[in-house]
């Protein structure tokens, strides 16, 4: 795997660079909960052009739908009672998309390859991108020196009978090709692939993936797509649930929300043609969000280096690389810029095991590229369906360009937009590196776990306990919890203390202080800022016997009305920390942030009056009124 010490360091590099976007994340994420994902591409060119090439719409038809989008995002609520505005729609409508998406996406696969060292021990991602060249990161494979330690493995993965497939697998070649650029830059390595070191098939059998320095590859609140070897397991897909977040211009990056793992960096990300739009590189927590319905969205915001960037780099560098990389360099950028836009073309399967590609690409059908369904409806609207992204209903436009005209027929009800419970990432979480609470901690002394005994309430079972583990107890990094399965609380929580080596984790960026006693900590702020950090279930026990955040949205306060403000949220209930999410933090920096993390478990959260979550500081109100 990374090393601790370059995976740090890749780390305080997007953390610096996501509190530059963060503003972008929040409000792509707010589009995303309210059911209007596209609205989060704020830049209108690049929307209606992506808009035309996605889906092969006229620029009136690209404009039309997404006036359609703003008219949603603008958040007129009382306009669409009375004629129809712009809907979003989840169930059935949402996962109809062509058959070729699952074919194209079995190509792009191929392409990918497991970094490993020579031993098989994992070290990354990567894939294909021409005739023996293999993109990765910088982090990953460092220098030609480096490359020398580890192989690329194809075929590491299972079939559809779940068999292990006999994986092939190459040296790396670096004296014929080499071009690299720092994690303070692209993070990127583009090397040569060598001789096979074992396993059946030729490398020309996997293809490559052509890469292309267009604009118009992606939009924010688009869907992504990854083919990774997360943690040096088989190779594994992330689909349709990750949208485009947020994008910096000026180091070439996207963030986006998606499930990965360290050995996932180097993987290639695609949008829905099977276009790469990015190499990844990083992935870590964000914070939560709120739903519509008032379900906790917590995401995991991941960093990738866009393709453009990585394709403009090599044409700015080729002049000046030695022999034989500039050559592989040039060969390269001329396969890819004479490459179709099109998925057929862009992952290109060789007949001889060299390799080699013909002169021209070969000239095929243009494929279908998922043109959205469009349904005239009675009431004079229009519906536009985008295959796996998002329904879009609005007016008439007329042919020209001209302004909607309005229905004064019987309002339709708007679409309910129910958002998903809480976000995929907690459903896969690995709890086996928990050490959880050590009763001999202290030594000399022994403090075990506290009981419960002869209460009339039931202990919530821990439905992942192994053989010999206690079947209740739920083990976080540094400390351990008993959860009262009635109540939907903590019956008990128990927290190893280690004060000469506790580190101050900031709550927005996760960066880490050594001496705490230089941190002010301070109180929790009028907004209620527990409200907005990342808790989550714990998968290990029952959805039913932890109190997430179904509980604490949408609160009725006697009194106050339901709009947003300081005296209601005040007096509403929060999320209140059982452990303190500063007790368990000690350790070396990652030891500390890992157990910060985990006191944001809804297990580990109890219901605080506002006033009283906010500190003893702050006035206490008087009673509400009508009280």
């Amino acid at each position: 795997m990374v090393d601790l010490e370059i995976f740090a360091q890749v780390e305080n590099i997007v953390r610096q660079r996501i509190k530059k976007t963060r503003t972008e994340i929040e409000a792509s994420l707010g589009h995303i909960a309210n059911g209007n994902p596209l609205a989060a591409e704020q830049t209108l060119s690049r929307r209606l052009d992506r808009l035309q090439v996605k889906a092969s719409l006229s620029r009136t038809e690209a404009e039309m739908i997404s006036a359609a989008i703003d008219m949603r995002s603008a958040g007129e609520r009382k306009a669409a009672a009375k004629q129809p505005g712009p809907e979003a729609i989840l169930g059935p409508t949402l996962d109809f998309i062509g058959v070729a998406f699952l074919e194209r996406g079995r190509r792009a696969a191929d392409a990918v390859g497991r970094v490993a060292f020579l031993n098989g021990n994992p070290q990354g991602s990567g894939f294909l991108v021409g005739p023996r060249l293999f993109l990765t990161n910088n982090h990953v494979i460092s220098s030609p020196a480096d490359s020398r330690r580890f192989e690329v493995q194809f075929d590491y993965e299972q079939d559809g009978a779940n068999a292990v497939r006999t994986p092939t697998t190459f040296l790396f070649d670096p004296e014929s090709c080499f071009v690299t650029d720092s994690i303070e830059g692209l993070d990127y390595t583009l090397i040569g692939v060598g001789e096979r070191r074992s396993g059946p098939k030729e490398l020309g059998e996997f293809g490559f993936i052509s890469l292309s320095d267009a604009r118009d590859k992606h939009m924010l609140g688009e869907i992504a797509n990854i083919v990774q070897h997360p943690d040096g397991r088989f190779k594994e897909l992330v689909l349709r649930e990750n949208r485009l977040v947020a994008r910096d211009e000026t180091v070439q990056v996207l963030h986006y929300v998606a499930d990965t793992e360290q050995g996932s960096s180097g993987s290639p990300v695609f949008n829905n043609e099977w276009e790469p739009i990015a190499l990844h590189h990083w992935a870590g927590p964000f914070h939560e969000v709120t739903g519509i319905a008032g379900y906790a969205l917590a995401r995991e915001i991941n960093e990738g280096i866009r393709i453009s960037a990585i394709v403009d780099d090599l044409g700015a560098r080729k002049s000046r690389l030695p022999g034989s990389s500039a050559s592989a360099v040039s060969e390269a950028l001329a396969i890819w810029s004479g490459t179709p836009r099109m998925m057929d073309e862009t992952v290109r399967l060789n007949a001889d095991s060299r390799g080699d590609v013909p002169d021209k690409p070969e000239q095929r059908p243009e494929p279908d590229r998922g043109a959205p369904a469009t349904r005239h409806n009675a009431d004079g609207s229009v519906t536009w369906t985008f295959p796996v992204e998002i329904n879009v209903r609005a007016p008439l436009i007329d042919g020209d360009g001209g302004d909607a005209r309005r229905n004064d027929g019987p309002a339709s009800e708007p679409a309910k937009v129910v958002a998903i419970a809480e976000a995929a990432g907690w459903k896969t979480e690995d709890f086996d590196d928990r050490g959880g609470y050590e009763p001999g901690f202290i030594p000399g002394f022994v403090l075990p776990m506290p009981t419960v005994a002869n209460s009339p309430y039931r202990l919530a079972k821990n439905l992942l306990a192994k053989p010999g583990e206690d079947p209740h107890e739920l083990r976080y990094h540094h400390f351990s919890i008993l959860m009262n399965a009635d109540r939907r609380l903590a019956f008990a929580t128990a927290c190893n203390i280690d004060g000469s080596h506790t580190k101050a984790v900031d709550r927005e960026d996760k960066t880490v202080i050594d001496n705490p006693s230089l941190v002010e900590l301070g109180v929790e702020s009028i907004s209620g800022s527990e409200a907005s950090d990342a808790f989550r279930p714990d998968r290990r026990i029952d959805l039913g016997e932890q109190m997430t955040q179904e509980f604490y949205s949408s609160q009725n306060v006697p009194g106050f009305p339901v709009a947003k403000s300081k005296e209601r949220i005040a007096r509403m209930f929060q999320k209140g920390h059982i452990t303190l999410r500063g007790d368990p933090a000690w350790g070396v920096d990652q030891e500390a942030v890992a157990a910060e993390r985990d006191t944001f478990f809804y297990t580990n959260a109890a219901p605080q009056v506002g006033f009283f979550n906010q500190g003893s500081s702050l006035d206490h109100p008087r009673a509400p009124r009508g009280s």
